[in-house]
């Protein structure tokens, strides 16, 4: 007995549907993957050097000038200021002593009091 016209239109389309994802499976067998594109490393920016002289306004902890002057391993050159009075800036930022010992030691100023937008000649 013949099968339907209709089961049977059916049943085509089913193994269309197979062969279509066979095929599209092969193909991506057969693609090579992507190799992965070689990005550059830069180096990142920093802009002093030992013999740079700087002047920091506006220091909190001094934990920026604590850090470049460990980069740079000198901070001879390096003068920090903060607005605050010694005693105000103890009392709000509980490692700045340990920040300005470390700092001094590798040869940098600390300065408190200094308002950065009444600086003279």
């Amino acid at each position: 007995m013949a099968k339907p016209k209709r089961v049977r239109n059916r049943a085509l389309r089913v193994i269309d549907k197979i062969k279509q994802a066979q095929h599209a499976q092969a193909k991506a067998k057969a693609t090579p993957p992507k190799q992965p594109t070689k990005q550059v490393v830069r180096k990142p920016f920093f802009p002093y050097t030992p013999s740079s002289t700087i002047l920091l306004i506006g220091e909190g902890n001094f934990s920026f000038a604590h850090s470049i002057a460990t980069r740079l391993g000198t901070a001879s050159n390096i003068v920090a200021t903060a607005y605050d009075s010694e005693l105000v800036a103890r009392q709000k930022y509980i490692d700045v002593d340990d920040h300005i010992q470390a700092f001094e030691k590798l040869g940098g100023t600390v300065l408190f009091d200094v308002d950065g937008t009444q600086l003279h000649a």
